[in-house]
């Protein structure tokens, strides 16, 4: 029986400079579809760019899903902990590809999309829905900070920095994001081409990992304050304007300029303010909820 490689024996023996078995055996394949960083310490040329196109294929797969229900969070026990929170949770669909950067600048490709380190997921930070929201609303009221009422909403919901404050006392804002996660991942090819030949030249195309149509991802979101009920209402109608023009204008994560990380109008979820719950079947209807309940 032969002997399975471990992943020390594949570090020993890329150290050593010793050839790996060809074909690779099952214990390299699995090692490199868990771990394909793993492909790029192979020392054989042909070995390598055997296990590259299998892991080029794997992201092509349309038919491979991740579980994501169960890392949403569950706000019905939260709002019994917490009964001045309000918060907005929906299932959405891409209707664009949404392309991110993984912190992990070691891959089989440069061009890595963002990943929950201990699963491999795609998702989207929290950090970066917190920016994409702002921008969004920025958007809607570009001249929100000469506005008290939408400068002070501001500044609650997403906190100020130290440069903000002149003097006083800088703290974060009452919302909480949570990262989402997608079911899918997929691979695109950028070929440029030559301005004068008009063909592609040596290193073409180019492969970058993106969150493909169709994938789907749910957004949660949370805002604890002390403010009163008509304030919170307010407040919870702003930030779903913004949502709702994040995820169907402005987009998110990278290349938005091009049409990335656009949703589809189809959601399923609810916004639960003051202890009621409003069920929410499409990002339209929560815009027009956000700007009835804003003003």
């Amino acid at each position: 029986m032969e002997h399975p490689i471990t992943p020390f024996e594949l570090i020993a023996m890329v150290a050593s400079r010793l050839e790996l078995p060809a074909p690779p055996d099952p214990a390299t394949r699995r090692l490199v579809r868990a771990c394909p960083q793993a492909a790029i310490l192979l020392p054989s040329a042909d070995i390598h760019k055997e296990l590259l196109t299998q892991w080029k294929n794997d992201r092509r797969g349309a038919d491979v899903k991740f579980p994501i229900d169960q890392d949403k969070p569950d706000f019905e026990k939260l709002s019994r902990l917490l009964p001045n929170c309000w918060h907005l949770q929906f299932k959405f669909t891409l209707a664009k590809p949404v392309s991110t950067q993984d912190e992990d600048a070691f891959g089989p490709i440069d061009n890595m999309v963002r990943k929950e380190p201990a699963t491999g997921i795609p998702c989207v930070a929290a950090s970066s829905w917190k920016g994409a929201l702002f921008a969004a609303l920025q958007r809607l009221h570009p001249n929100w900070i000469n506005n008290p009422p939408l400068r002070a909403a501001g500044y609650s919901l997403f906190g100020r920095h130290e440069a903000e404050t002149e003097g006083q006392d800088h703290r974060r804002g009452h919302l909480i994001f949570y990262s989402t996660f997608f079911d899918r991942i997929g691979l695109y090819a950028l070929h440029p081409l030559n301005r004068r030949t008009k063909t592609g030249g040596p290193g073409t195309p180019i492969l970058y990992e993106v969150v493909p149509r169709e994938a789907n991802g749910w957004f949660s979101l949370l805002c604890c304050s002390t403010a009163d009920s008509k304030t919170q209402r307010r407040q919870a109608g702003l930030i779903s304007d913004a949502v709702a023009t994040m995820l169907l204008q402005t987009g998110f994560g990278g290349k938005t300029s091009s049409g990335f990380g656009e949703a589809e109008d189809t959601i399923k979820g609810s916004l639960c303010v003051n202890g009621k719950i409003e069920p929410l079947t499409s990002l339209a209807a929560l815009g027009r909820l956000g700007e009835q309940w804003s003003t």
